[in-house]
């Protein structure tokens, strides 16, 4: 499609083309220079792409460039991928590239008995780079079933490397299980934070019926680690375990290099266990007894100084003692803790009837914990009456905090809470000194109502939520407020509001949605009709965002469609955009003679300005007639600017009418074209028994067309056909491109049951320029036709000449065909013949050629091509002969033997004689002979050239009853190592003897000789009594 006004173009080319099977390209072309489109549309886009689908792959490839300023060099972004995916095996390749910069993604997977998965990403995208993706990563994970599995890891990523591989072996008719796992690190990163650049690990696990044993080491270049457990239940069940390393990382984090756990446990109603942990020089032993009355008492304490609790600021020695007890609904617990001459006691007391009660007290005088007051003291309290109540009382020094709520569920979900905080410490550190909150929520089958209100200090919080359903009508509504000052600081504003609301009927649907946030509004109304001959469209989108006006989207967007289609058509819409708006409109109304329609537009927009519509545009258009008359018209009006146009078309039984007319009062139209205010068009037909008479008439301005057009015809077989055309015109164009202002043409045409004349004359201003004679005869046995031309039109003669001949022949017998073709073209001709001589067993063949023509070159001046086939006594011989320009080309052939079913003698020969300068011998012949019988076959071929035999193959077989004799001759001119080389085998059998022997020779020097012989002396019925010797001559031996 192309466009163009007032030095302005547009151009759009689209082409789709299948290549054949599932392959299909798709080529795009997008080129213009409309300053109104320009910085939305690129000015040149140019996007080709071809792909190939079928049920198992898909593969496709796109390349272009887009270029939004017309100096500017495009961009071009090249895209390649294919995808492999069969079973569980899968490849996919991606390539893209634009200029210098590239990115290369490669994922393969497969599975089976080795299971194996690898992704590798390369790129140069400055983008990609700035994100932190490193130019070259790689992962590759392969895993190996089995009796022993095993699993290796490789990571790379940029300078960074990381690998691991471990297997898992299980140790046949045991229950131990071993395994190894090695990691390698070279990233630099990792060893800065530490992580060593290789670690091995090995262990073992070993589980019974009543014991475990677990063993790990570690090995890396920051030292070592080993790990032992065991566990065991024969007597009392027991623990044990010790680690032993010089791992650097172990030893920074304060680990002594050896330590060791002993944790046994008692059996029965009044059972003690007992833990001993040993750390170093740290030794922390713990006793734990059961006593009646679901009574426990426990002691836990230290032996020894400990340098390691020291570190940790927790006093050496130590001796910790509590109790537990439990009886019904209550339960007691205390603890006492004993440090340095310094103690802290800890008592707890619960119970659930007749409500959930919780008191703890806990008081000390130790001063690690400094920063806890020396008495605290907590209560808490739960249980439901009429609705679930919890009370919440925290004493700790000076600090109290109070907290209350109940909980209501029955009917609806009712909830209240108040906290008060009093602690001038935690309000120092930004807790809040009092929170108030309430809400609720109410859910029915078709009914949502929630709301919840948060006071916190001096800022509150709201939220309110309803939502409301029926079959047609729908209704969301929620509000959000609060003047939290950390809220707003972060950007979330003080009111959100979003309302929702639709209502639909039989024939009509609304909705309106609304969001607001502060002062910012958006708004969206939608509504439809549609009833049996009427429907209507309403929509309209207001807002006061700046962020929307910014990308473009205006403050004011309404869009009205609506269609009434009765008997009339009406269709009526209005459009706004911001200060844009588009007003359009249409009309169609059809009766049983008459279909009109009409349609207007108006529109106010700069950007459809810019592009060169108008401002405003009316078509009408109608259609009237029957069968016979038919009338039409389309008025167009664009601005002041009107095109008419008009047509007829009348018809009878023997007359034909139709008539066309434009009309306009475009000046551009009118002097950039040259197209006249006033056209028609006239075409009249009118049939007679045995005449036709047409004239067609076409005026533009004062400039007229005028042609005339006269047959008369005969209906009988043997008859005439004359048809006369008369063409007149004033036009200088025309007569400056040749047409003559009047021409004259007559034709006839003469019909007879063996003969056919036909003649043409062209007669240009009352003389004669183009005559034309075609003579045609059938007889039986020949045909013949005769064409004969004379013109001096000025067009044609750069391209045809002034006298031109075709003359053809072709006559037959029973026994021979001959044919002529032949053009005379003023000096020059062109003639062809051909004879054709058959009989029952010969057939001959003679084409002859002959022209002056220099065009054809290429086709030599005089050629004679003879075929001859002949067949007798078996023997069939094929010769050609050729005479091209004087040089004479020979083909021969011949075969002997029963064609095409194989006999004992067979024989062929091919000889090819040429007079070319070129590496292939002027003079050549192949014979090859084959002679097969049941106990002897003898194979020749035979390749000569200059009057030589050059190549030789021949080989033999004759089959005796217990003999087998072969031979193989082959020689040949080529410039090789060997020239001539033969070969005879003998295999013999007498008795339970055998015998083979083997002669081999080339280049007619001394031959050599191999012999093989073996005898069978077993004795059946025993297989063990075969024997074979070997018996090589002196010349196998020098070799």
């Amino acid at each position: 499609m192309k466009a163009g006004l007032d030095g302005e173009h547009l151009r759009v080319a689209l082409e789709r083309k299948k290549n054949g099977g599932r392959s299909e390209e798709v080529v795009l072309g997008l080129q213009h220079s409309v300053p109104g489109l320009s910085g939305v549309v690129p000015s040149r886009l140019q996007v080709s792409c071809s792909g190939e689908a079928s049920s198992s792959q898909l593969s496709g490839h796109c390349s272009g460039d887009v270029s939004l300023r017309p100096f500017e060099s495009p961009a071009v972004m090249s895209l390649n991928g294919s995808l492999l995916a069969h079973g569980c095996k899968s490849s996919l390749i991606g390539h893209v590239s634009s200029g210098e910069a590239f990115t290369h993604i490669h994922f393969h997977t497969f599975c089976g008995l080795h299971n194996h998965l690898e992704a590798q990403l390369q790129h140069s995208w400055p983008l990609l780079k700035q994100l932190g993706i490193a130019r070259e990563n790689l992962i590759r994970v392969s895993t190996t079933g089995g009796d022993a599995p095993r699993a290796r890891l490789e990571l790379t990523t940029g300078p960074c490397s990381m690998m691991a591989d471990g297997d898992v072996r299980t140790e046949s008719n045991t229950t131990q299980t071993n395994w190894t796992l090695s990691l390698g690190n070279h990233c630099p990163i990792l060893e800065k934070a530490g992580f060593p650049q290789s670690l091995a690990t090995r262990g073992s696990l070993r589980v019974g019926p009543c014991n475990g044993d677990l063993t790990m080491a570690l090995q890396s270049d920051e030292g070592d680690a080993q790990v032992h457990l065991a566990t065991s239940c024969r007597q009392k069940p027991l623990v044990q375990g010790s680690l032993h390393h010089s791992f650097r990382p172990l030893s920074r984090l304060g680990l002594p290099p050896s330590s060791a756990i002993h944790l046994q446990a008692g059996l029965g109603p009044a059972s003690q266990s007992s833990l001993t942990l040993q750390v170093g020089q740290c030794r922390l032993q713990g006793r734990m007894e059961l006593q009646p009355r679901n009574r426990t008492q426990w002691v836990l304490e230290t032996e020894s100084d400990c340098e390691l609790l020291q570190d940790l600021g927790i006093p050496t020695l130590m001796h910790l003692n509590g109790s537990a007890q439990v009886a019904g609904c209550q339960v007691k617990l205390l603890c006492t803790l004993l440090a340095g001459g310094q103690a802290a006691f800890l008592e707890l007391r619960g119970a659930c009837q007749p409500h959930l009660t919780i008191r703890a007290i806990f008081r000390h005088t130790l001063p690690a914990l400094w920063a806890i007051p020396e008495e605290t003291k907590l209560s808490f309290q739960a249980g439901k009456q009429t609705k679930f109540q919890l009370d919440l009382k925290l004493r700790s020094g000076t600090c109290e905090i109070q907290a209350n709520g109940d909980l209501q569920l029955e009917k609806k979900f009712q909830w209240r809470g108040l906290v008060e905080n009093s602690c001038k410490v935690l309000q120092a550190l930004g807790a809040p000194g009092r929170i108030d909150g309430s809400g609720y929520v109410v859910v029915n089958s078709m009914d949502l109502d929630a709301q919840v209100l948060v006071t916190v200090d001096d800022s509150t919080l709201r939220g309110l939520l309803i939502l409301k359903a029926t079959e047609t009508h729908q209704e969301l509504d929620m509000l959000f407020t609060h003047n939290l000052p950390e809220a707003l600081h972060f950007g979330i504003p003080a009111q959100t509001l979003v309302d929702v609301t639709t209502v639909r009927s039989n024939n009509s649907y609304r909705r309106t949605i609304r969001f607001g946030m502060d002062s910012k509004q958006i708004s969206e109304e939608l509504s439809f009709t549609q009833q049996s001959d009427y429907i209507s469209l309403n929509y309209k989108i207001r807002h006061n965002v700046p962020t929307l006006q910014a990308l473009g989207v205006e403050d004011k967007i309404d869009l009205q469609v609506s269609l009434d289609h009765q008997a009339v058509k009406n269709l009526s819409g209005r459009a706004q955009y911001g200060s844009g708006i588009i007003i359009f409109g249409g009309q169609s109304q059809s009766t049983a003679v008459r279909h009109s329609w009409s349609g207007t537009l108006w529109h106010n927009w700069p950007v459809l300005l810019r592009c060169g519509l108008p401002e405003s545009l009316q078509v009408r258009m109608y259609l009237q007639g029957t069968s016979s008359n038919i009338d039409s018209s389309v008025n167009i009006l664009v601005g002041q600017t009107s095109l008419n146009y008009t047509m007829s078309c009348s018809y009878t039984r023997r007359r034909m009418a139709f008539s066309c007319w434009s009309r306009h009062n475009s000046r551009a139209l009118r002097q950039g074209t040259g197209y006249p205010e006033v056209v028609g068009l006239t075409v009249v037909l009118q049939a007679q028994e045995t005449q036709t008479q047409g004239s067609v008439d076409i005026q533009g301005g004062d400039r007229t067309v005028s042609v005339d057009v006269a047959a008369l015809t005969a209906l009988e077989l043997n008859g005439t056909l004359e048809l006369a055309a008369h063409l007149r015109h004033t036009v200088p164009i025309l007569r400056q491109l040749g047409l003559p202002f009047t021409t004259q043409l007559l034709f006839q045409e003469i019909l007879a049951a063996s003969e056919m004349k036909t003649s043409l004359e062209v007669t240009c201003e009352s003389e004669t320029s183009l005559l034309i004679h075609v003579r045609g005869r059938n007889q039986p046995l020949s045909k013949e036709l005769h064409v004969t031309s004379q013109q001096h039109l000025s067009f044609l003669l750069n391209h045809f000449p002034r006298r031109a001949k075709l003359s053809t022949k072709v006559s037959y017998s029973m026994s021979e065909t001959k044919s002529m073709i032949a053009v005379d073209l003023e000096k020059h001709h062109f003639h062809v013949a051909t004879k054709l001589t058959f009989t029952a067993s010969n057939l001959t063949q003679v084409t002859e050629l002959m022209h002056t023509i220099p065009q054809l070159k290429m086709i030599p001046w005089e050629m004679v091509l003879m075929t001859t086939y002949q067949k007798a006594n078996g023997t069939r011989n094929i010769q050609q002969f050729i005479l091209w320009d004087g040089q004479e080309f020979k083909f021969i052939g011949s075969y002997t033997g029963l064609f095409p079913k194989f006999s004992r003698s067979e024989r062929i020969q091919v000889e090819l004689v040429h007079p070319l300068s070129i590496p292939f011998p002027q003079h050549s012949k192949i014979t090859v002979t084959l002679l097969h019988s049941v106990q002897s076959h003898q194979d020749n071929l035979v390749i000569e050239w200059n009057s030589k035999e050059q190549v030789v193959l021949s080989s033999s077989l004759k089959l005796g009853k217990d003999q087998v004799h072969g031979q193989v001759v082959f020689a040949h001119p080529f410039n090789l190592s060997w020239s001539h080389m033969e070969a005879r085998g003998l295999a013999e059998k007498r008795g339970r003897k055998y015998s083979q022997q083997v002669q081999l020779a080339w280049n007619r020097g001394k031959p050599i000789n191999f012999q093989f012989s073996w005898a069978d002396r077993s004795e059946l019925p025993s297989p063990a009594g075969k024997a074979v010797s070997l018996h090589p001559q002196d010349s196998s031996r020098n070799s």
